[in-house]
């Protein structure tokens, strides 16, 4: 992706000697993560750390190094511990936190993910940040994955999200506000969505456009059939493209999500082979003890190690 080699390129060619050199590192940390440079990227990220403890930035390049290994009693130490570091951080004291619900969530601490919405998220979405609303959607639909009602919480959030539907500005962010309109139950903002969409299909032009009409469409309807109960064509429409999602933007963490939807959407459907074959690919990944107990309940074995390679 160009704003990695970009992350890389500046770190080379930046002096050590300079006085923003550690959030340099941060940037740099975050691309090595990205790129799949797990153990460079911890270290060039708790360089960053050291040299500024209150480098938002680097934290969250490190969490990201903590949750793509599974490390979540880490990564929940280490995130409660600097926060009094990154809270402080406009635009990243939301993303950070929720990426210590992205641990709590993998540990079933769901109480405890509910609380910091409320205390901490929900108070900003009328600040109206896009970032802000990407994370609530994300993190709220992962927990009705994992079985928790959330109550009303959608509702303020699709309002909010609704002021961007005809934005079309990045696909990855339209994705978000299908998760919030459709699991609020606002089937007239579902219809204004897909309306819009359409009209973007048609008369729209430009990279993100493309991304709409190639995978992101099909995405955004997977996630609304999903929400609407049809899991059979939620699969229909997400597993062809699933390794095109890459392309909407976002972290590996983030586009995580259509992974983990995907799964649900097999299970509940009855497809039970899909299901249990897409779990053995991720606890290949991302053996945590959630997807262990997971894979279990669809008739998986524990020896499963490494990924199938019949999944289409």
């Amino acid at each position: 992706m160009p704003w990695r080699c970009a992350s890389l390129t500046t770190a080379i060619s930046v002096s050590a000697k300079g006085e923003n050199y550690g959030y340099v590192l941060g940037q740099y940390a975050f691309g090595l993560e990205e790129a799949g440079e797990l153990r460079r990227a911890e270290r060039v990220g708790n360089a960053a750390i050291d040299r500024n403890a209150g480098d938002a930035w680097a934290i969250h390049a490190v969490a990201h190094v903590l949750e793509t290994e599974s490390r979540q009693s880490e990564g929940i130490a280490f995130l409660k511990a600097s926060r009094p570091a990154w809270s402080h951080a406009h635009a990243l004291a939301i993303h950070n936190g929720w990426h210590l619900a992205l641990y709590l969530i993998e540990e079933g601490r769901f109480e405890e993910v509910l609380a910091d919405y409320d205390r901490y998220i929900a108070p900003r979405l009328a600040e109206d940040f896009l970032l802000d609303l990407v994370d609530a959607s994300a993190l709220l639909w992962r927990m009705e994955l994992a079985g928790v009602d959330v109550g009303g919480r959608w509702a303020p959030l699709a309002t909010q999200w609704l002021t961007h539907v005809d934005d079309h500005t990045l696909l990855f962010n339209d994705l978000h506000i299908a998760l919030a309109v459709s699991r609020a139950g606002d089937h007239e903002a579902i219809d204004r969505l897909r309306d819009s969409l359409d009209e973007y299909a048609r008369d729209g032009r430009g990279d993100n456009h493309d991304v709409t009409v190639g995978v992101g469409r099909r995405l955004i309807d997977g996630m609304l059939a999903f929400a609407d109960d049809a899991y059979s064509r939620a699969v229909e429409l997400i597993l062809p493209v699933r390794y095109r999602v890459i392309s909407i933007g976002g972290s590996h963490a983030q586009r995580d999500l259509v992974t983990q939807t995907l799964i649900a959407a097999a299970e509940r459907s009855g497809q039970i082979n899909l299901a249990r074959a897409l779990l053995a690919e991720r606890l290949a990944v991302r053996p945590t003890e959630f997807t262990r107990l997971h894979y279990a309940r669809v008739g998986g074995t524990a020896s499963a190690q490494t990924p199938p390679s019949d999944i289409r």
